[in-house]
């Protein structure tokens, strides 16, 4: 349900912030790293898990419930000319 300011009710009362997890799965790495966050909303969640570590593969979640998978952003290989 959801109250006249748009905020999700339960029982009759409004709820705030979610703690959302944010795996990241470092290349070579077993396990992944966790990072917790707060945010009002899935969309603000993913926003926020896309500004960490971008060179890490990310998740999302929400309890239980997987929000997103967000890639990893691979930073451009320089091509070096070595000259005789």
């Amino acid at each position: 349900m959801f109250g006249n300011d748009g905020q999700i009710q339960h029982a009759g009362r409004a709820m705030g912030p979610r703690i959302y997890r944010v795996c990241l799965f470092e290349p070579g790495a077993v396990v992944p790293k966790v990072q917790l966050m707060s945010a009002t909303s899935d969309e603000q969640a993913i926003a926020l898990a896309s500004t960490i570590d971008p060179s890490a593969e990310r998740e999302v979640w929400d309890r239980h419930r997987l929000v997103a998978q967000i890639p990893a952003v691979l930073s451009p290989v320089l091509e070096l000319t070595v000259r005789a």
